[in-house]
């Protein structure tokens, strides 16, 4: 699936600061168009309406299953204060439907090139241009001439333009209906990526599949901070880490890891040398001193893993996290909300503050990740005591009374 994108450099990182500062008044909009992964077309949408409240416009048009979702509102001026498709949760991707430039007809890559003049003069400030397809079953089969129409419009932008880090982005997204749709957003505001989809690679040395979805996140939520904030020798703490993929993307990059769970690590996460296997129950284990990092992806309700992550946040015990949650079927939105709550409520109750972001990744499924990053004064960790290390092997060393529960209790899914 990955090989038929096109090559694109860079990631959005999406911190407010970063998106709400564009502006771009000489520009206007009169609908979003959004792109995500199907089957949550509704939760998108949902979203979207609830960012857009008491502006207008009619119900959102969505179809279950392809991958997008789309609104139509009054002309406004693009990309409003407080308002940012990086900062969607449900959106991989999204652009403002171009005021003045209608639904154009997919004729092949000539009929785009000869047309796409036209759209230029339409949206002045475009410095890259990215053409992409939904995620759907059948919009998949667009890939293909995404990339070949993405390689035929290099240097269709004024060399002048290109590297402006305050530019626009024209999005051509390429629908089953045979239409291109015409879109814009600022840099800042959407993905360089096609559809938001990155292009991983999952390492034979890795344990799991699921190293793929921490990699993600952390590309994701901070983008070029990433080596700075993970840095070797910092500590971290692996909940349900079986069978060791999360511990194993961290010991790449140099972190100590103390991988948590009733259920053996595999070979790639062992080798590393930076894992220690402990045979404990995830809900109940504490460690001794506050780490850097919490990472935790363990099968169970999401109210009880934000309740687990609010815990840990405002007892001072890692100053961030990256989580996990499962949700259920029903309203996905009204549980997230639910899952925000009880862990700034948590923090609020110790004392601190946190900033706290929600991404539905690409390689997430049916989950949600959170980004934790502790702020403020927050409770003193209680003393614990805990079973000193034994001897690192296969089977990993037990917490003594910190062991508990089964396997599935703090098992890692995928």
């Amino acid at each position: 699936m990955s090989q038929i994108l096109p090559e694109t450099q860079g990631w959005p990182v999406c911190g407010r600061r970063r998106c709400d500062r564009v502006s771009r008044g000489s520009v206007a909009g009169s609908g979003w168009l959004l792109l995500c992964r199907p089957g949550f077309e509704a939760e998108c949408a949902a979203e979207a309406v609830a960012q857009w409240r008491g502006r207008g416009g009619g119900a959102p048009q969505v179809t279950r299953g392809e991958g997008w979702a789309r609104l139509r509102f009054p002309r406004t001026a693009l990309e409003p204060a407080g308002v940012s498709f990086v900062a969607l949760v449900f959106a991989r991707q999204g652009c403002w439907l171009a005021d003045g430039i209608e639904t154009q007809p997919f004729d092949g890559p000539q009929g785009v090139l000869e047309r796409l003049p036209q759209w230029l003069a339409a949206v002045p400030g475009v410095t890259e241009i990215l053409v992409e397809a939904p995620d759907g079953e059948a919009a998949r089969r667009l890939w293909p001439a995404c990339r070949s129409l993405q390689e035929r419009l290099e240097g269709a932008v004024s060399p002048a333009r290109r590297g402006s880090q305050e530019g626009l982005r024209l999005h051509l997204v390429l629908m089953t209906t045979g239409e291109v749709e015409v879109g814009v957003a600022p840099l800042e505001g959407s993905s360089p990526l096609a559809g938001g989809i990155p292009r991983l690679r999952h390492s034979r040395e890795a344990p799991s599949r699921s190293a793929l979805k921490l990699e993600e996140a952390l590309k994701f939520f901070l983008g070029e901070e990433g080596s700075r904030l993970l840095r070797p020798g910092m500590r971290a703490v692996d909940l349900g880490a079986a069978p060791g993929g999360w511990s194993w993307v961290l010991a790449r990059r140099g972190l100590q890891v103390v991988a948590v769970d009733n259920g053996p690590l595999g070979r790639g996460a062992l080798d590393t040398g930076l894992v220690d296997p402990l045979r404990a129950d995830g809900y109940t284990y504490r460690p001794e001193r506050p780490v850097d990092w919490l990472v935790c992806d363990m099968v169970a309700p999401p109210a009880r893993v934000a309740k687990l992550v609010g815990l840990w946040a405002r007892r001072g015990l890692c100053r961030r996290a990256v989580f996990n949650l499962k949700l259920p079927s029903g309203d996905r939105l009204a549980e997230l909300r639910r899952c925000e709550t009880i862990i700034r409520r948590e923090l609020a109750a110790g004392g601190g503050s946190c900033e706290l972001r929600f991404k539905h990744l690409y390689h997430d499924r049916e989950e949600l990740t959170g980004y934790l990053v502790v702020e403020g004064v927050v409770g003193n960790p209680p003393a614990r005591t805990r079973t000193p290390p034994g001897p690192r092997g296969r089977q990993g060393r037990k917490a003594g009374s910190e062991a508990g529960g089964g396997r599935r209790r703090g098992h890692r899914a995928g």
